[in-house]
């Protein structure tokens, strides 16, 4: 399934449903400093004929540069990158609502819900205006073509349906996140000691390990 989700040759189509409140919670923590909280949205990833639905999921805005305002004073809606979360339990730090679930032992029962080994997923959409939309793609299949670890992507078809009304948000780039499920997947597990570092901005004016 996951090989499926990551072929250039399937018709992807990832749709995530949610609400006006919720991106005003986005709206809201962004301007609060790029404070990190997910909202919770339903999910449809669609795989050719095959559709998988995923209730109280987990999204958030991502990237550095690129995070902004995600819902207009007029409703409109801006393209953003974000992180969805499979496993996400609405508890963080930054919350100013709580979040209950329908079942009580739902928490516990989603600490190993994935989407085919997937904790997470990275959306992105096509920011730097790439006329052939697959450069990034490909660039990460020379990598990995070459021996050297990358992750996989897939361009989709993005919608966001937001309280019943569907937007068509356009193609956008699925990409792996490279987390410790990663390197499971990528490094045999005596080579798997060390550290894994992110390259991180402060206040958009250096990079920082």
């Amino acid at each position: 399934g996951l090989l499926d989700l990551f072929n250039i040759n399937n018709n992807i189509r990832i749709s995530m449903s949610t609400s006006t409140n919720e991106l005003k919670k986005i709206n809201e923590y962004h301007e609060k400093n790029n404070e990190e909280s997910y909202r919770v949205c339903d999910l449809d990833i669609q795989i050719n004929d095959l559709l998988f639905h995923y209730e109280d999921v987990g999204f958030r805005l991502k990237g550095n540069t690129s995070r902004g305002l995600v819902l207009n004073n007029d409703n409109t809606i801006n393209q953003r990158h974000y992180k969805l979360c499979f496993n996400e339990c609405f508890d963080d730090e930054y919350r100013t609502d709580s979040y209950s679930f329908k079942d009580e032992n739902e928490p516990i029962y989603r600490e190993d819900r994935t989407f085919f080994g997937l904790e997470k997923l990275d959306i992105r959409w096509n920011k730097n205006k790439e006329s052939t939309y697959i450069r990034e793609y490909y660039a990460f299949e020379t990598y990995r073509n070459n021996g050297n670890l990358a992750p996989r992507s897939n361009p989709f078809n993005f919608e966001m349906n937001i309280d019943g009304t569907i937007h068509n948000a356009g193609i956008y780039l699925a990409v792996e996140p490279i987390d410790k499920d990663f390197i499971k997947r990528n490094i045999i597990e005596n080579h798997a000691s060390g550290d894994l570092y992110k390259l991180g901005w402060a206040n958009y004016n250096s990079a920082r390990f």
